[in-house]
C-alpha cells in the first residue's frame, strides 16, 4: 500500500506591505501611526545561532555529545524605490523637514576674483543655508547683460557666467518652501510590520517589535536611464524587553 500524505504543501509566492512606526524620542514606544515605506521589491530576515558544543573525553576518539544555543540573531535586508523624504532621511540616518522662505528684496551678488566662462554662481548661499536660494527674480548683475554676459535659472537661483569677469548686483527672493533631508548620524529605530497579500500561499504577517534601520550599498544619484533608483537596508531584529518577542509571525482569522 503507497504511502499517502494529507498535509498539504504550502507553496508560497511571497507578496505585501511594510510599515514603519519609529519609537516615541527617548522611549522604546511605537508612535500610533505606521508609516507604509512605498514599494519593497524585497525584503528578507536571516537567522544566525550561536552554539556551545561538548566533548566526551573518555575515549580514544573526542565525540561531540552535547550542542547547545547560546545565542540567537535574526537580522535583514529591506530594498525600495520609494525615493520619498522619509526614506531618503532613513537612509542617509537624518531627518525630514519642511524648508520655508520668505520673500526678500535687494539681495546682493559680490563674487571675487575673476569667474571662468560656463562656471556658475548659486545664489545666497552660505553656510547656514548651503543650498543656497531659489525661486529669485529681478536678478541684475552691474555692467553686464543678460543673455550675453550671463544666463539666469530663476528657479534654481543660478547665475550661468558667458563672459568671464567679476560679478556684482542684486535680486529678490519669492517666498516658498520645499523640502530637504540632512544627515545627523542616527539610525531609525521603531516597529516593522510586513502585512502578506500572497498571491499563492498562507498570508502571515510579521510584527518586528524593535528594529535598527541602517543604509546598505549604493544609492545610485545618476544612472543611464535603464534602471530605477533603488534604496537599501539592512535592518537589525532587538528584543525590545524580556515581555516581548523578537519575532511575531500572525495568522489570519479563520
Amino acid at each position: 500500500m503507497a504511502v499517502t500524505h494529507t498535509v498539504a504543501d504550502n507553496i508560497t509566492l511571497a507578496r505585501g506591505r511594510l510599515y514603519f512606526a519609529p519609537f516615541i524620542a527617548g522611549t522604546t514606544t511605537p508612535q500610533d501611526a505606521e508609516l507604509y515605506l512605498g514599494n519593497t521589491p524585497g525584503c528578507s530576515l536571516t537567522g544566525e545561532v550561536e552554539k556551545l558544543d561538548h566533548y566526551t573525553a573518555d575515549t580514544k576518539v573526542r565525540s561531540k555529545d552535547r550542542s547547545i544555543v547560546i545565542e540567537a540573531n535574526y537580522s535583514g535586508t529591506l530594498d525600495t524605490d520609494n525615493v520619498s523624504t522619509e526614506n531618503l532621511a532613513r537612509f542617509f540616518m537624518g531627518t525630514a523637514s519642511t524648508v520655508t522662505t520668505t520673500a526678500a528684496t535687494g539681495k546682493t551678488i559680490a563674487t571675487t576674483g575673476t569667474l571662468p566662462v560656463d562656471s556658475v554662481i548659486q545664489l545666497g548661499r552660505t553656510a547656514a543655508n548651503p543650498a543656497g536660494d531659489r525661486n529669485v527674480t529681478n536678478v541684475v548683475i552691474t555692467g553686464k547683460t543678460l543673455g550675453t554676459d550671463y544666463a539666469v535659472d530663476l528657479a534654481l537661483g543660478q547665475v550661468q557666467v558667458l563672459v568671464a569677469g567679476l560679478f556684482v548686483g542684486t535680486y529678490d527672493v519669492s517666498a516658498s518652501t520645499r523640502d530637504r533631508v540632512i544627515s545627523a548620524g542616527e539610525q531609525a529605530k521603531g516597529l516593522l510590520h510586513f502585512v502578506a497579500d500572497n498571491p499563492e500561499g498562507t498570508n502571515r504577517d510579521i510584527i518586528l517589535p524593535s528594529v535598527t534601520l541602517a543604509p546598505a550599498g549604493d544609492y545610485a544619484i545618476k544612472g543611464d536611464g535603464t534602471d530605477w533608483t533603488t534604496m537599501s537596508f539592512t535592518l537589525e531584529v532587538l528584543k525590545k524587553d524580556a515581555a516581548t518577542p523578537a519575532v511575531i509571525i500572525d495568522g489570519r482569522p479563520a
